[in-house]
C-alpha cells in the first residue's frame, strides 16, 4: 500500500464525485504501466477507449459504466496462466487493476498495479515494502502532474 499515495488523494479530494473523471483516468494511467501482463485483449480495448474517452472528455465517466461491469466480470473470472513461473499471479493482478481503475477506485488500482509489477519481476519481493518504490513514486509523481497540470 502507497500510504503516501493515499494520503495525498485524500487531500486533493479525488473520492469526490467531482473528481471522478481525474481519479479514473489517474487509476487507468497507474493500470496502463503494466498492460504488458494482461493476457485478454478485451481488457487491453476497455482500457485504451476508456483512456481516449477521458482525455477528450473528463468528466463523461457515465458513458463508460457498461465497460467498468464488463471488467469487473472479465477481472472475478480470470484464469491466470499455466505458467511455471507464476506470472498467472501477475496477470490477474493487473487485470484487477484495470477493473478498480474503471470502477474508478484509484486507490486499488494503483495498488493493484504495484503489486502485478513487483510479481512480475520477483515474486519472493511482494512481502518486502522496498520493492515497491519505484513504483509508488511514479504513481505519486503523477498524481501531483495531474493535480498541479490539470493534464492527463
Amino acid at each position: 500500500m502507497n500510504l503516501e499515495l493515499h494520503r495525498a488523494l485524500r487531500a486533493a479530494r479525488f473520492d469526490d464525485e467531482a473528481n471522478r473523471g481525474r481519479r479514473t483516468l489517474f487509476a487507468l494511467r497507474c493500470a496502463e504501466r503494466v498492460r504488458h501482463l494482461v493476457i485478454d485483449e478485451r481488457v487491453l480495448q476497455i482500457m485504451d477507449a476508456a483512456i481516449a474517452a477521458l482525455a477528450t472528455a473528463p468528466d463523461n465517466v457515465e458513458a463508460l459504466a457498461g465497460d467498468a461491469g464488463e471488467m469487473a466480470r472479465i477481472a472475478s473470472r480470470h484464469p491466470g496462466t499455466n505458467s511455471i513461473d507464476g506470472s498467472g499471479s501477475a496477470a490477474v493482478s493487473a487485470t484487477y487493476a484495470v477493473a478498480k481503475a474503471m470502477a474508478g477506485d484509484a486507490l486499488a488500482a494503483a495498488d493493484y498495479a504495484a503489486y502485478a509489477k513487483v510479481y512480475s519481476y520477483a515474486s519472493y519481493m511482494v512481502t518486502h515494502p522496498a520493492a515497491y518504490a519505484d513504483e509508488h513514486r511514479w504513481q505519486l509523481a503523477l498524481l501531483v502532474q495531474m493535480m498541479t497540470s490539470g493534464s492527463s
